[in-house]
């Protein structure tokens, strides 16, 4: 409607987000990061006199001495979210009543104005809370020495107004296509309004005048609108968009988005990143913080100080018997398919518990030639005897080893937080070379850790006499992927550039996953905005194409940073009769199916993606395939091996009084188990080996490493 000249509208009803019973809705949304929308009673401020952040009374108080210096008070109350300082004044609004300044110092007033036709350009208050237009505890007024500027998730347009005498001097009504609701920027050069939405929703405006003089992207729904001297800063749909004013190039930075209430906070020359409520498209959760680069250099290229030599010969390592049914390499294989040909034993019973010093969490065990490999977050290599558990040597590398090792003639590779890639001989532990695949000599702190700004954090894949190594984090510090000959550690090849595949967002590739070959690629799980990096094995060249797109639609939580939320497997294994061994856990290991065997898939049907079954109702599959059989138990499983007629598996089961954990044998035919053993903790990520004794070593969370065996 319109009132006096002035559109009225609440492009949202005020019952949105409360229930049929008028109680405050909770969040339902399953996924990581995120927690329940700010939806306390009276949250919608319905009462002016008891809402929070509204009162009558300002104070001024002498922080040394905590006296009060002045006070005033107003009969109508004040609202917290429009009140500003700028040279000496206070602002404030008591809306739809007046609009006032007082002198800083002294709290005297040096204007006031109800002038009617003010108050209608600014509006009421609409009782907004959707998350396109901004949350309601925002700001919604800004200043600066000329100017109050109004506008907001409440106020659906934008009006100036004179700081000299609180006179109006224009407004701009705000397009319903941008759900009425702008975010303001004040810089030097324009005043900024940031609209939501994909396209360019967003516009500059001349101070004076609110003439437009140039439109630029939309951001995504609610978050707070930030700006440094060279930047702008807000919610892209999946990530953070940078504009650079200066000509209006647009950045995606992908893994992490600005917080709801804050957005980017620039303090001290950094940018950090809070936590924010929404279950979004990221790959980076937590509180985030980036520094100036300066002249950094993102490439350096290679230099022989990379490579460093150890005791061991290169050319010539100790004798090493690997079995070919042994598990030498993370998931049995380099296309992690976690499959053996080895019968599972009917009835086992523990052999040994290897316990060591600390409990920091291990990898996931490999086994070859009678040894057990285990890594740990404390960055120490533990070789193990098959037979009793007993220590045969440890190495150490200087930081959290996350993935297991791999075994190939005689030598032992690994990747380490420190940014190295590590050949141990397999025999004796000696060091044989490490090469350091970090660009620079780096450390950040990462949840509790010191590491690289480049780990090692996705394990290496040895095949054909080359190690293929990532070292990462995110996109914008550089994605750096090297092949090096397995028995010198020499270069290969060397890929710098999938950082930054797209030239128009430059965004590119994040180091998001272990890697693994497939298809005649290196490949890995390359963050939100590339959900797979691919690159051939020849060459290293990057077969992933770029995302040009502002915004992501994939979700990862990498198991090295999270894992609580990463700590589950899926199973998506057929068999040559077209049955299909199916369990799905997402990203964030709040969704589980059911372990399930499904018959084929009728002729002609189409295919289906592997995580069809958590989808939600109404993108389910409109043709399934029959079940015949499915667990009752609801367990979560951390681990599977697909064996002969028999399928391993490590898994969790939670009830009200606890969680127990249990390794167990199941019949492939009909999901019965064969046997079922208790376990003192969860299974570490794909933690379980089988060798071609049919042993099975199991890694726990808490440190400990067990053997199960047949009985003799």
């Amino acid at each position: 409607m319109e009132v006096d000249g002035f559109e009225q509208r609440c492009p949202i009803r005020a019952d949105w987000w409360r229930g049929s019973e008028g109680a405050p809705l909770r969040s339902d949304s399953l996924g990581l990061g995120g927690w329940p929308r700010a939806n306390w009673p009276g949250f919608d401020y319905p009462d002016p006199k008891a809402a929070w952040g509204q009162g009558r009374t300002l104070l001024a108080i002498d922080l040394k001495t905590k006296k009060v210096l002045w006070r005033h008070r107003e009969q109508e109350p004040v609202d917290g979210r429009a009140v500003c300082m700028r040279n000496g004044r206070i602002y404030y609004l008591s809306p739809e009543k007046l609009l006032a300044c007082l002198n800083a110092e002294t709290g005297r007033i040096v204007w006031k104005t109800s002038d009617a036709v003010l108050l209608r350009a600014i509006g009421p208050l609409f009782p907004q809370q959707p998350r396109w237009t901004g949350l309601s505890p925002f700001p919604y007024v800004r200043c600066n020495d000329k100017f109050l500027f109004f506008s907001g998730p409440r106020i659906p347009r934008v009006v100036a107004v004179s700081t000299e005498d609180g006179m109006l001097q224009w407004h701009k009504e705000v397009p319903l296509t941008d759900a009425g609701s702008v975010h303001l920027l004040l810089r030097e050069d324009a005043l900024y309004a940031v609209g939501q939405g994909t396209g360019n929703t967003s516009f500059s405006m001349e101070y004076d005048t609110g003439e437009v003089l140039t439109h630029f992207l939309g951001r995504r729904a609610c978050t707070m609108v930030t700006g440094s001297t060279d930047s702008i800063f807000y919610r892209a749909p999946g990530g953070t968009v940078r504009i650079d004013p200066a000509n209006w190039a647009t950045e995606h930075i992908a893994p992490m988005r600005p917080p709801c209430y804050e957005g980017v906070i620039i303090s001290g020359g950094l940018l950090h990143w809070g936590s924010w409520k929404c279950r979004c498209q990221l790959s980076l959760y937590g509180h985030i913080c980036l520094s100036p680069a300066g002249d950094f250099n993102y490439r350096p290229g290679l230099d022989e100080s990379r490579l460093e030599s150890g005791l061991g010969d290169q050319m010539r390592v100790e004798k090493f018997e690997v079995h070919p049914d042994d598990w030498p390499r993370y998931n049995g294989s380099n296309d992690r398919a976690s499959i053996t040909k080895v019968a599972i034993p009917r009835q086992v019973l523990r052999q040994w518990t290897s316990r060591p010093s600390s409990s920091a969490m291990p990898t996931a065990p490999v086994v070859a030639g009678g040894v057990v490999f285990v890594g740990d977050h404390n960055g120490l290599l533990r070789a193990l005897d098959a037979s009793n558990g007993k220590l045969r040597w440890k190495a150490y590398t200087g930081g959290a080893i996350f993935h297991p090792p791999a075994v190939w003639q005689g030598r032992v590779y690994l990747g380490s937080a420190d940014g190295h890639v590590y050949a141990f001989e397999a025999a004796t532990g000696q060091l044989v070379w490490k090469f350091r695949a970090a660009p620079a000599r780096r450390w950040i702190p990462v949840f509790s850790k010191l590491i690289s700004t480049w780990p090692v954090a996705g394990g290496v894949v040895v095949d054909d006499g080359v190690v293929y190594a990532a070292a990462g984090i995110a996109h914008y510090d550089g994605t750096h992927v090297y092949a090096l000959n397995a028995v010198t550690g020499e270069v290969k090849w060397y890929n710098d550039t999938s950082g930054k595949l797209s030239q128009q967002t430059s965004s590119g590739i994040s180091l998001q996953g272990s890697l693994y070959i497939d298809e005649g690629q290196l490949r890995f799980a390359g963050g939100n905005a590339c959900p797979l990096a691919s690159y051939d094995l020849k060459t290293g060249e990057c077969t992933s194409g770029p995302n040009n797109r502002v915004g992501s639609t994939f979700r990862t939580a990498f198991y090295p940073y999270y894992p609580e939320h990463g700590q589950y497997v899926s199973l998506n294994h057929t068999f040559a009769d077209g049955k299909t061994l199916s369990y799905t856990a997402d990203y964030s290991g709040t969704r589980h199916s059911t372990l399930a065997l499904f018959e084929p898939l009728s002729p002609g049907a189409k295919k289906l993606s592997p995580n069809w079954r958590i989808l939600p109702r109404a993108q389910e599959p409109k043709t399934k395939p029959s079940i015949v059989w499915q667990s009752g138990s609801h367990a979560k499983y951390n681990s599977f091996v697909v064996a002969p007629n028999t399928l391993l598996t490590g898994s969790q089961t939670s009830s009200e009084n606890r969680t127990s954990f249990s390794l167990a044998a199941v019949s492939i035919e009909d999901g019965s188990h064969i046997w079922r053993k208790e376990l003192p903790a969860a299974v570490v990520k794909a933690g379980t080996a089988v060798d071609h004794k049919a042993r099975i070593f199991v890694s726990l969370e808490d440190g400990r490493v067990l053997c199960f065996a047949a009985p003799e």
